[in-house]
């Protein structure tokens, strides 16, 4: 599927799938750092949420979500700027043709640059689900990632199954399919928590 995908580079797919793969390595560095907060924040929630301390939590997810979004400004901007040019350089000892170069560069750089673009979606998503977990709802937060998996997984395969001849448009969109997610999961578990939040309110007075 992942070839069928991508065929309307070139060629040689392999070139195509080696970029996007290059792209995941350097969007990592996002990864790695968001779940590190994410995983700060669900610590500090719990902590909290402990001893009653219910409006801390509310300060915890500004500063997580603060947090997110100067991960974006110090990591994910100089990553558009320069990323095209790491991906090519990552590429150019396995790639010897120029233009399978070009093709995989030009796939690689455009999944980059859609993924770091929606990582404060993805922060804000780690930052609500791990408050979940800390507020001991990890069930909710199960929850919460098994439906946009499934979500994930379903619109993809539609995708790939309703197209015959697939374009840069619906490949756009098979990247796509990620970052609509991690806002899905987000308002979802921005609703659980304002909920939650107003029963904690009530019943601390």
């Amino acid at each position: 599927s992942l070839q069928r995908a991508v065929g309307f580079f070139g060629e040689d797919t392999n070139a195509i799938v080696a970029g996007c793969g290059v792209s995941g390595i350097l969007f990592a560095l996002i990864f790695n750092v968001i779940d590190s907060i994410g995983s700060a924040c669900m610590s500090a929630v719990s902590q909290n949420y402990s001893v009653g301390k219910y409006k801390n939590i509310a300060t915890i997810i500004k500063f997580s979500l603060l947090l997110s979004i100067m991960v974006f400004v110090i990591i994910g901007i100089p990553l558009l700027l320069s990323g095209r040019q790491l991906i090519s350089i990552f590429l150019a000892e396995e790639i010897a043709s120029r233009n399978q170069l070009t093709e995989a560069t030009q796939a690689g750089w455009l999944k980059l640059s859609i993924f770091v673009g929606c990582s404060i979606f993805y922060g804000s998503m780690q930052c609500l689900n791990n408050t979940i977990c800390g507020c001991r709802s990890s069930l909710i937060a199960v929850i919460n990632t098994a439906i946009v998996t499934v979500l994930r997984v379903s619109i993809t395969a539609i995708l790939l199954y309703c197209t015959p001849e697939l374009n840069l448009t619906v490949f756009i969109w098979l990247i796509l399919v990620v970052p609509i997610t991690w806002v899905l999961s987000t308002i979802f578990s921005t609703f659980y928590l304002l909920y939650t939040w107003k029963k904690y309110i009530k019943h601390t007075g």
